[in-house]
């Protein structure tokens, strides 16, 4: 080839290159234009996040002390990134591509909790009891949205092949115990297509939630009955305990036992732990979210009629409603797991025989009527859960019109309690539902001007905290 057409192919590829990487920066700009359309977009932008089940951050308030301190900048920034129009759907589609690098056993999203405290193995007989503090927080201690009743997380994947600490199921374990242990620990596990979340035992969460049931204990008649149940979660029901152990975390089990141990002679602890980790073959709780489902609840609602003396309603007895294609709060943390996405739950729920109808006060004081068992069927993939008793709501009354023994029970409880409220239906003529976190009231009153004769606080093993347990001790003055 001669001099010069070297020199001209030589040429006219630096001009194509050239080309190429004027379309490319300007192909760019042009993506960066529509992103900075989209974020000017203020009215498209969300309030709510039904995946994350949360209100998103509000723009900050205009004030000379946070332009000084920076604050209200800082506020601006994180208003704008968390309301972004498309921020969900490019969540999800970083995500997809993330799983195209290659297959994951297992992955952990988050951050790491920290370290465990040991939990004591000495008797320290009962907590002391002690003196109500105010109400001041909902799922924190941020505002509690009051309704007072008349007498009537996600991160980067850190992904890990190791099968480690595969030793066999120990003694009392079903066949559905997971051994797979990650080489990192943090906040959501996912393996085997399931997500779970990690446990980590506070002495001072538990004593003081010890306490707090103590002190009810002497703020109710003798004759009222309380019941306590604390509810494993999927982490300690359904992984191995050497996996547990090299995650850093708690066994359950055994912290369950030590508030149990420390709670009043007068207080009816309902251990549940040994009968679901017998059946954690079964569905016991859902693969994408970190609830229970309503097998695992019917488990423990058998263990809570053996402890009271009735006897308990099999499943048959029940209606069985379902509703497929859950995504659940573990699908939202991981930022949409594709091993999770593949894997989706079906609700199943149980309707009572007694009625199907419920009141509920929604925490803006509205009063509406509703179905225990509402059909979900047309319910988003991430709110499928809802179709328990309406969801988290702080005042529902149930009234069985095929009980007519004047029987009422007041059950306390988080959002695991939605799933198990029906099973007690059709045992009591007025069952009250409480949700403390959005309840406010005297429920020492309450109680006493109800005839209520059993109270049962149900909390999942990781509500169990000093926290929620002022909350709940604020009802009872």
């Amino acid at each position: 080839m001669k001099k010069e057409s070297i020199t001209a192919y030589m040429e006219e590829s630096k001009e194509k290159r050239a080309r190429w990487s004027r379309l490319r920066t300007a192909a760019f700009l042009v993506f960066l234009g529509v992103l900075f359309v989209i974020g000017l977009c203020f009215w498209a932008r969300p309030k709510k996040s039904e995946a994350e089940k949360r209100e998103l951050d509000k723009f900050p308030a205009l004030t000379l002390s946070g332009v000084m301190d920076g604050s209200f900048f800082t506020g601006v920034v994180s208003w704008y990134g968390d309301t972004y129009p498309a921020r969900e759907g490019m969540i999800k589609t970083q995500n997809s591509l993330n799983n195209l690098y290659g297959i994951q056993r297992s992955a952990i999203y988050g951050t790491a909790a920290g370290k465990a405290d040991d939990i004591p193995t000495d008797e320290a007989g009962a907590a002391p009891t002690i003196t109500p503090a105010p109400t001041t927080g909902s799922e924190s201690s941020s505002g509690k949205e009051g309704v007072t009743a008349s007498s009537q997380e996600g991160g980067n994947a850190v992904s890990s092949s190791s099968s480690s600490g595969n030793t066999g199921n120990s003694a009392g374990e079903g066949t559905g115990t997971i051994h797979d242990v990650p080489e990192s620990m943090g906040t959501v596990y996912v393996a085997d297509g399931m997500g779970f979340e990690l446990y980590y035992f506070s002495q001072e969460n538990a004593d003081t939630y010890a306490s707090m049931l103590n002190t009810v204990r002497t703020k109710l008649d003798s004759s009222v009955n309380i019941y306590d149940m604390i509810v494993p979660n999927s982490f300690g029901v359904n992984l191995d305990d050497s996996a547990q152990a090299a995650l850093g975390a708690s066994n359950q089990k055994d912290a369950i036992n030590y508030v149990y141990g420390r709670l009043d002679s007068g207080i009816k602890s309902v251990p549940i732990f040994d009968t679901l980790r017998s059946h954690n073959g079964e569905y016991l709780y859902f693969r994408t979210d970190h609830h229970w489902t309503a097998t695992g609840a019917w488990y423990a609602y058998q263990e809570f009629c053996s402890k009271k003396g009735i006897e308990p309603h099999d499943l048959s007895y029940f209606t069985e409603e379902q509703f497929p294609g859950f995504l659940g709060s573990f699908y939202t943390y991981s930022n949409g797991a594709q091993s999770l996405a593949d894997n989706p739950d079906t609700v199943y729920a149980y309707v009572p025989k007694g009625t199907n109808d419920m009141t509920i006060t929604q925490r803006d004081g509205n009063v509406i009527n509703w179905n225990i068992i509402a059909d979900a069927s047309g319910y988003g993939t991430e709110s499928k859960y809802m179709c328990f008793i309406g969801g988290d709501n702080p005042y529902s009354v149930i009234n069985n019109p095929s009980v007519t023994d004047g029987s009422s029970c007041v059950i306390l409880k988080e959002s695991y309690g939605n799933c198990f409220v029906p099973y007690l239906v059709d045992h009591y003529q007025n069952v009250y539902v409480i949700d403390y976190r959005y309840y406010t009231g005297d429920l020492t009153s309450f109680i006493r001007d109800n005839h209520v004769s059993d109270v049962i606080f149900l909390n999942n093993v990781e509500a169990v905290t000093a926290d929620r347990a002022n909350m709940m001790l604020g009802l009872f003055p």
